[in-house]
């Protein structure tokens, strides 16, 4: 039988040495050659800094993907996600019933495919219990001797306690109604503010369990008449009264539940 050659044998053994290696690395790391990404990060409490378990992060694509996973024990979550897509947005969110889960959210958007991809992205949320008690600036104003919202009202602090009430199921409102002193009946008349509020937003989708009225009458004013009889115009008199005819809204509580 011929011998081959030494130098040829040489060749033939790098050559098998060299399609070992290729297959090692081919079979071995397939995130290298493939681009595995995924997502990861931590959700913690804004004021103690502690890590938030079994917090629910979501994950919604321009394309309908929607991902759902939930935090360890030590507040990490991971979201493999090997079927993005680089022509897709993603909408990243976290929340967690008894937090105040706001609309913020995290814009992702992968780069190209045949690269190694890992975003990191953390979260942070508050306690509800920080915000028992809390008054929004922005109350509901009034007509004099009158109980109807104001055309395009809805838009305005509504529209905020709706988003509130809808992204935290457990959140409880209080509805403050309040009259100026000039005002016939204010005590009803500032009930019925409050109520006006409650049933627009029950209208809109809200348990009106998670709303509570109460009317303070003109016990309560923005503008003691002191300080209104004090300045020089009707006109300015009349802004001074308006700040006291309103519906201020109120954290009360985050322990409801559905039945």
């Amino acid at each position: 039988m011929p011998q081959t050659p030494k130098g040829a044998l040489q060749v033939i053994l790098l050559y098998c040495s060299m399609k070992k290696i290729f297959f090692l690395i081919l079979f071995s790391f397939p995130v290298l050659l493939f681009g595995q990404r995924y997502i990861k990060g931590r959700v913690t409490d804004i004021i103690s800094n502690k890590p938030i378990p079994m917090a629910s992060l979501r994950l919604v694509g321009s394309d309908n993907t929607d991902i759902r996973v939930l935090t360890d024990s030590l507040g990490y979550y991971r979201i493999d996600s090997n079927h993005f897509s680089v022509k897709v947005k993603y909408i990243l969110s976290a929340r967690k019933d008894e937090y105040y889960n706001s609309d913020e959210r995290e814009m992702v958007e992968p780069a190209n495919n045949s690269k190694i991809d890992t975003i990191t992205k953390n979260f942070v949320l508050k306690s509800l219990s920080d915000y028992t008690g809390c008054r929004f600036y922005s109350p509901v104003y009034f007509q004099k001797n009158s109980f109807s919202l104001s055309k395009g009202v809805e838009d305005t602090v509504l529209y905020i306690v709706y988003r509130l009430l809808n992204n935290n199921p457990t959140l409880i409102f209080a509805i403050n109604g309040h009259a100026d002193q000039k005002e016939l009946h204010p005590m009803t008349i500032s009930y019925k503010r409050a109520q006006a509020c409650k049933d627009y937003l029950v209208s809109i989708g809200i348990d009106s369990a998670r709303l509570v009225v109460k009317g303070w009458g003109d016990t309560k004013p923005i503008f003691k008449m002191e300080q209104i009889n004090a300045v020089k115009t009707q006109s300015e008199k009349d802004s001074l009264l308006q700040m006291n005819r309103r519906a201020v809204f109120q954290v009360n509580g985050w322990g409801y539940s559905k039945k």
